[in-house]
């Protein structure tokens, strides 16, 4: 599958998260959780620089506290929101902070109405075709074609 980005910059960002995150060093044997994640991360320098509050390597792990960092922005939170959706398949991080509070109004920010809200969802859905390449073995033109 070709992969599309924002621009060059984003693509060498998103190779070295690649390199950084697989397991050899050389971003070869990335799953696909993974790599949606790496995508997500190296659109913004904000979530790029801060990829390390954002997700530990070392334990593949989310780190949910990271969307009430200072850094976040509202692009930055989409991009974290749709970074722990696909990576984790959950959407429990938006259930409760680490205090057991009931988040309900934070629960709205995990919608795809407001994740998808950006110019940047072009590259949000990309980010779902890294995560499920199996569901879009077919261009979205040629099915249409065929209804």
């Amino acid at each position: 599958m070709k992969v599309i980005f924002q621009d060059d910059i984003h693509k060498t960002r998103y190779h070295h998260l690649r390199e950084l995150y697989s397991k050899d060093g050389r971003g070869k044997d990335i799953d696909a959780y993974t790599r949606a994640l790496a995508y997500l991360l190296a659109l913004t320098p904000e979530t790029y620089n801060n990829r390390e509050r954002i997700y530990n390597a070392k334990e593949r792990s989310i780190k949910p506290l990271a969307l009430e960092a200072g850094f976040q922005t509202s692009t930055t939170t989409r991009i974290t929101l749709l970074a722990f959706n696909l990576f984790t398949n959950s959407t429990a991080f938006c259930d409760y902070d680490e205090d057991g509070a009931d988040l309900t109004a934070f629960k709205k920010l995990c919608t795809p109405e407001h994740i998808f809200n950006t110019s940047l969802a072009p590259y949000f859905m990309y980010a779902i075709k890294l995560r499920y390449p199996e569901c879009f073995v077919q261009r979205y033109d040629d099915i249409q074609g065929q209804a």
